[in-house]
């Protein structure tokens, strides 16, 4: 049987000013709407049954969160949920949907609002449902390109590209980038999908105003981009999105036609696994490092260091601030608390055609990615934030040990990142 495939999208942009998410020790509170945050959805079918994957303009989701609007998915339109793919961009400009431990103390941090919760779980069906409701012939290309943004910015992306049959018209993709949609720093006030609004922007000017374009971040955990980029403007978002997606057409026009196929395998599966904790300092040793850390800090505010030394001396501080927060949550028993709602952790995969689409919780490493890429079975792309957040970064165990940024706010040991990596290569291998 031939795929079908639809798309559709629903506005999640919160009502009002809220409190925008992303960024430590920073109180923001939205000033306006710079572009939409969207629930976009594709829809597949095929003699195998129906699949649905949903990219949720949002930081990240908890899991019981996640498996929510999974399970709403499922309900609406009775696919199964093994067959439901949700994960979020990343995006550092949205609303507050989860709770990080490592910033308990800060007094900057608002909580979630369940009823903007559950708008996101009732949109995101929506678009499930409506995606499903449009399908028709379809064929289906993996791509992948790696292209130079300009300003020290490399990035890998898988594409997923729909069209319709005999070379007509490209209506929906999903891009997995090794790029966070964090352009934009604390300084903005706007809520905004950051670069993936001008990738779709730019994909409609292109492909045509209908084409739906999701976006998924690849392991990227720690790398120094965008994080560290000298311009955090919209104007530098809008150029980083264009050229991805300007990228994406070059490698399309050198796509032989014979790449697409209307009738691809259509599969999908779900593995728990359980995750080690992070074994922590004590106290006192931690508390020690947190004074150090903020006494070179404040020193080099007075002698007018440079911006970049500056940034990377208060990322140390906030290093070992979450670290102290943690060890305490673990005392109370808060993070135990927190951390018990999150079981299954889950690794989900899709498989599309001769290529499949992994989804793993929480942010990882870059490291974590390429292993994925050698290992597998078949061709995979990696997307990071399905099935919900880890509480942060699982980073590799050279990273932990210099005391990364990334692994200020993580709960899980290093190893929690190859566990995961087993966990998908085991689930790719049976598809």
């Amino acid at each position: 049987m031939s795929i079908r495939a639809g798309t559709a999208v629903r506005q999640i942009t919160p009502e009002g000013a809220v409190p925008l998410f992303g960024f430590p020790r920073k109180e923001r509170l939205s000033t306006g709407q710079h572009d939409p945050l969207l629930a976009s959805a594709l829809h597949f079918r095929s003699g195998s049954g129906d699949a649905i994957i949903l990219a949720l303009d949002l930081l990240f989701l908890p899991p019981p969160a996640s498996r929510a609007i999974r399970a709403a998915v499922a309900s609406g339109t009775g696919i199964t949920e093994d067959m439901i793919f949700v994960g979020c961009t990343h995006t550092h400009s949205g609303p507050v949907t989860g709770k990080l431990l490592s910033w308990l103390n800060d007094p900057t941090l608002a909580k979630p609002n369940p009823d903007y919760l559950d708008q996101v779980k009732t949109r995101a069906v929506q678009a499930a449902a409506e995606a499903a409701a449009t399908s028709r012939p379809t064929e289906i290309a993996w791509l992948g390109l790696q292209t130079d943004l300009g300003a020290g910015l490399v990035v890998q992306a898988d594409v997923l590209v729909l069209r319709e049959p005999d070379g007509g018209a490209i209506f929906g993709m999903a891009v997995v980038g090794d790029l966070a949609p964090a352009v934009l720093n604390e300084e903005s006030t706007s809520l905004s999908s950051d670069f993936p609004h001008y990738l779709r922007e730019q994909i409609h000017r292109l492909f045509g105003p209908k084409t739906v374009a999701l976006y998924f971040v690849a392991p990227s955990a720690g790398r120094p981009a965008p994080r560290d980029l000298a311009q955090h403007t919209f104007e530098e978002a809008e150029r980083i999105g264009r050229r991805l997606a300007d990228a994406i057409a070059a490698q399309l026009q050198k796509t032989a036609p014979t790449a697409f196929s209307s009738e691809p395998v259509l599969a999908g599966r779900r593995a728990g696994v359980g995750l080690p904790l992070r074994a922590f300092p004590r106290l006192w040793d931690a508390q020690m490092a947190w004074g150090d850390r903020n006494m070179a800090y404040e020193k080099m505010q007075k002698e007018g260091a440079d911006p970049a030394r500056l940034r990377a001396a208060r990322d140390a501080v906030l290093t070992a601030e979450g670290t102290v927060t943690l060890i305490r949550a673990a005392g109370a028993r808060t993070l135990e608390t927190v951390l018990s709602t999150y079981p299954p952790i889950e690794v989900q995969v899709l498989r599309v055609g001769d290529a499949c689409l992994a989804g793993l919780p929480g942010m990882l490493a870059p490291e974590y990615g390429g292993a994925l890429r050698k290992s597998a079975a078949r061709r995979t792309a990696c997307a990071c934030l399905v099935n919900g957040d880890l509480q942060g970064s699982i980073v590799t165990a050279d990273a932990a040990k210099a005391g990364a940024y990334t692994v200020m706010n993580s709960p899980f040991a290093p190893e929690a990142g190859q566990k995961l990596l087993d966990t998908a290569l085991a689930v790719i291998a049976r598809l």
